[in-house]
């Protein structure tokens, strides 16, 4: 009889190892599997955010392409007006000096025919 009750307890013991390993073992693939998705999920959103990057890259690149080709446009613009204004001055400067000279004449003129009626 303590043999038949030693085999029982041994064979119920063996019951429950089994089955705690059978618990355990499904346990870890469970876990084995979940991290799988994990690593496939994470894989996935590490290339959606390099395509995110990389559109982002592309469309800070046109807008600094714009911004530099607006800059262009004002500095032509610019260049364009300073351009007028050397020329007005320069113009204003020729304007000035002709402006003295045909005084110059003037005055020599009416001297010329000052002296002319003074020594007439």
């Amino acid at each position: 009889m303590q043999s038949a009750a030693r085999d029982v307890f041994y064979l119920q013991s063996e019951l429950v190892d089994a089955k705690v390993n059978i618990a355990v073992n499904d346990n870890i693939a469970l876990v084995i599997s979940k991290i799988d998705a994990l690593k496939s999920d994470m894989h996935e959103m590490k290339d959606e955010l390099k395509s995110d990057i990389h559109d982002l890259r592309h469309e800070m690149n046109e807008r600094f392409t714009q911004v530099d080709n607006r800059f262009n446009q004002v500095e032509n613009r610019l260049t364009a007006v300073e351009t007028r204004l050397e020329v007005n001055n320069r113009l204003s400067a020729v304007e000035a000096k002709l402006g003295f000279r045909n005084e110059l004449q003037s005055e020599l003129r009416s001297r010329t025919v000052e002296y002319g009626f003074k020594a007439g």
